[in-house]
């Protein structure tokens, strides 16, 4: 069921948890669940890469919307949901609609869509963003620092967002270790990615090169993308 699909569930259902399928879990799941969401159709964590709805990869149509682009912009890869705000609110519906509208200027598709229809925050330590998280090139100046010390040393979930994932790049960039760990607790024990030119070259680079050639990164991403901004 995808995001925008939260219609079919049955009419009974109150509450949801959703996680991006790229997710590691490590602290009970129930502290979440459990979380009260204070009325919001959904409670989310601000992302480390994309913190404000003007930020470069946010809500491209803020203008339009007469939003504050100063505004926190979470990542959809972790949600509490709300079902009964979420009707009642009609977010689906509107997330629907404002890609209707945007669609050809938007970077996240229904990530974006949401957070042009709603926002709510949760611990950030829900959701890290596993290969940005400590990394010398990312600008975390919007986090309180000890904030940041905690997402960085003590994630509850951690989120192999991106193509630098553990099943893809072979070499062990240090946010990897924790995924492999776990692997090797399971049936699956001793697995790792194929050894390719890919995936010599992804491991390559997330180990040795990004943090010189980020910038290259994200023009590439915004290139093959059109350009959204």
């Amino acid at each position: 069921m995808s995001r925008r699909d939260l219609s079919l569930a049955p009419p009974g259902w109150t509450k949801a948890l959703w996680l991006d399928c790229d997710i590691l879990v490590l602290k009970d799941l129930s502290t979440l669940w459990d979380h009260e969401t204070g009325g919001w159709p959904l409670l989310a964590v601000r992302d480390l890469v994309v913190p404000s709805l003007g930020s470069l990869y946010g809500v491209s149509a803020w203008r339009e919307l007469g939003l504050d682009p100063a505004l926190p912009h979470f990542n959809a890869g972790v949600m509490l949901l709300d079902l009964g705000r979420w009707r009642v609110d009609h977010i689906g519906e509107r997330a629907v609609e404002y890609l209707r509208q945007h669609g050809d200027r938007v970077y996240f598709f229904d990530q974006e869509a949401l957070n042009a229809v709603l926002a709510g925050e949760l611990d950030r330590r829900w959701n890290q963003i596993a290969s940005m998280a400590g990394q010398p090139f990312l600008d975390a100046s919007h986090l309180d620092p000890e904030v940041y010390r905690q997402v960085v040393a003590n994630p509850f979930l951690m989120h192999y967002s991106g193509s630098l994932k553990p099943w893809k790049c072979h070499g062990l960039a240090g946010y990897c270790k924790p995924w492999y760990e776990l692997l090797d607790r399971t049936a699956w024990a001793g697995w790792r990615p194929p050894i390719t030119l890919r995936s010599i070259a992804l491991g390559l680079y997330s180990t040795k090169l990004r943090r010189w050639l980020y910038p290259l990164e994200v023009w590439y991403i915004t290139l093959i993308r059109g350009g959204a901004v």
